[in-house]
């Protein structure tokens, strides 16, 4: 299911049938302006983003990544089921979609984009963005803000123990390491130009020009609204602009998440000792109710007689 106001879900939701017709395909790259950006060093310099631009606009609960990420854990599994599906040569379709989808009017950013001819089928009448930006000042901003998540050894050692400990959280980087696989073979720096142009290049070709957009953030809020038949906000066209993020911030929230992640594992071995703690009183106080003799256990153990 799309994004859910009841807080984190790691379980299976239940399958979803669409409950609002997708009208927004986003399918640009992230660090293109799909959940913010940054247009200089004011205060001021902050712009809306792609995803931040739909809701003002009245979109229901555009998707993005992390609404999977910062919430819903186990629709990082779905996705990491479509990304093996589509690898295994499988076609990947709207039902497949719907399961996550099904609560959303758009949807932007990795992983989906990488499904841009089967979102572009299955929704044959939604509209179609993509956002862009330089080839260069992409990888650069990429290679800042989103490859900690692939190559630090702190987002490693937090998916090993995720896994041990049998975490929520335990689906997230595998999603995104399959998706590095799929997109980069494991080697951004060698491929990440290529990939960009490319993937670009598909989903010009892809989508039917009476319903496309290329867009750059920076164009503001005009051909945004003009392509999508919606009056620009009136509190923009008084000069409000809301308040976005940058790559700075977005490094730092990455520390944060993984701090985040620590602190729930941590938590996770607190109860689990504590249930211990609690299964071993417990028995002890059996055993020594019904005269249980922990020492001729331990002999019988030994091999004494």
């Amino acid at each position: 299911m799309a994004a859910s106001d009841s807080g984190p879900r790691a379980t299976a939701p239940a399958p979803t049938t669409r409950a609002t017709p997708m009208k927004v395909l986003c399918l640009g790259m992230g660090r293109t302006g799909t959940i913010w950006t940054w247009l200089g060093t004011r205060a001021d310099a902050y712009v809306a983003a792609l995803r931040e631009s739909l809701l003002t606009l009245g979109y229901r609960r555009p998707y993005h990544t992390m609404d999977a990420v910062t919430g819903n854990f186990y629709e990082c599994k779905l996705w990491a089921d479509l990304l093996k599906k589509k690898d295994a040569g499988e076609k990947v379709n709207r039902e497949d979609f719907d399961r996550i989808l099904g609560e959303s009017q758009a949807v932007l950013d990795m992983p989906a984009a990488y499904f841009a001819e089967e979102l572009i089928e299955a929704y044959p009448d939604a509209k179609i963005i993509l956002t862009v930006r330089d080839t260069e000042s992409w990888f650069a901003s990429t290679r800042r803000a989103l490859r900690p998540l692939h190559e630090s050894y702190v987002s490693r050692v937090v998916t090993l123990t995720d896994n041990l400990l049998l975490m929520p959280t335990r689906h997230i980087h595998p999603m995104f390491r399959m998706l590095d696989r799929l997109q980069y073979n494991y080697d951004f720096d060698t491929n990440g130009r290529r990939v960009y142009e490319e993937h670009n290049d598909r989903v010009r070709s892809l989508a039917p020009p009476e319903r496309f957009l290329e867009y750059h953030v920076r164009e503001g809020w005009g051909p945004l609204c003009k392509f999508l038949g919606r009056d620009v906000p009136k509190d923009v066209e008084a000069g409000g602009t809301p308040n976005l993020n940058s790559s700075q911030s977005f490094e730092s929230e990455h520390r944060n998440f993984n701090l985040a992640l620590i602190m729930m594992q941590g938590k996770r071995i607190l109860d689990i000792s504590a249930y211990a703690a609690l299964v071993t009183v417990v028995a002890g106080a059996a055993a020594n109710r019904w005269g249980f003799k922990w020492s001729g256990l331990l002999r019988a153990v030994a091999g004494e007689r």
